[in-house]
């Protein structure tokens, strides 16, 4: 029962997250934060059961704390976050609770959803039979929305199936 509280709230936040990168185009560090505290309360009550997991859960929470000292750093220098930053960030999240081999197949999925997305555009603009000017708005994928995306996907099929 606490496992599913658990789930939940993680979906939530990577709907949070998927909303705020659509709209934004920037992942929110804040959420981020909640749920990597969500996340460390979720090990130490299933630390009981497992001691390896706190092992492999410090594993996760220093690169994903010295990423967050990083954006801090280019915030503070260059006036603004990188995306690259925190892609990075959403990433070390995503894989803490999925486990790396289901973080890698939802990173694969991202990647066919991206092509799929981009292949759709292209077709598009072929059947327009014009040419289409792209704005600098445009070019920008909301990477972390297709991520978060992969990631339920990934998810369902996976209490579903497994």
């Amino acid at each position: 029962m606490m496992n599913l509280m658990f789930l939940c709230l993680f979906v939530l936040a990577l709907i949070a997250i998927a909303i705020i990168d659509k709209k934004e185009h920037r992942i929110s560090k804040i959420i981020l934060l909640v749920g990597f505290i969500i996340e460390a309360m979720q090990i130490i009550v299933n630390a009981n059961n497992n001691e390896s997991q706190l092992a492999v859960y410090i594993a996760y929470l220093v690169p994903f704390m010295l990423l967050i000292v990083i954006d801090t750093i280019t915030l503070r220098t260059k006036g603004e976050s990188f995306y690259i930053i925190q892609i990075l960030l959403l990433s070390v999240y995503m894989a803490t609770f999925l486990g790396i081999d289901l973080f890698i197949i939802s990173l694969g999925l991202m990647l066919a959803i991206i092509l799929l997305v981009q292949l759709a555009k292209f077709l598009m603009t072929i059947r327009k039979r014009k040419v289409v000017k792209t704005s600098k708005k445009e070019l920008k994928l909301p990477i972390g929305t297709y991520l978060c995306s992969s990631t339920i996907i990934v998810l369902l099929i996976s209490i579903f199936v497994l």
